[in-house]
């Protein structure tokens, strides 16, 4: 049984199509407008998650390990990937994604560094 099919984790059943959809456009997508703008949509997206998890009281951690099982990311970061250029891209996306995640649950004043989206 995949973890979302867990208790837990349902809620995110919905998304999984949609969400997944997008971040793999975004990963397809040359540099760029239509890269940019798939990566609103999938911000969007993900902070439409957010919203409803966190109105339906669930924490903020849990959001997060949805994500990553939807974007089929590893729970646990490699610690081989010293620089940004060493990094998959799909790991770099998700670093973007639990951003946005941790933002919108918990608002600007948050310790996340902000570059730039």
């Amino acid at each position: 049984m995949r973890r979302l099919e867990t208790p837990q984790y349902q809620f995110a059943l919905r998304d999984e199509a949609h969400l997944r959809g997008l971040f793999e456009r975004v990963l397809r997508e040359p540099r760029g407008e239509a890269q940019e703008s798939h990566a609103r949509a999938l911000r969007k997206g993900v902070c439409d998650l957010v919203q409803r998890a966190k109105a339906d009281g669930r924490q903020v951690e849990t959001v997060i390990v949805a994500l990553k099982d939807i974007f089929g990311v590893p729970d646990r970061p490699n610690r081989a990937f010293r620089d940004e250029e060493d990094t998959p891209a799909n790991v770099l996306l998700l670093r973007r994604v639990v951003r946005w995640c941790i933002l919108e649950y918990y608002g600007p004043a948050t310790d996340v560094p902000v570059r730039g989206d």
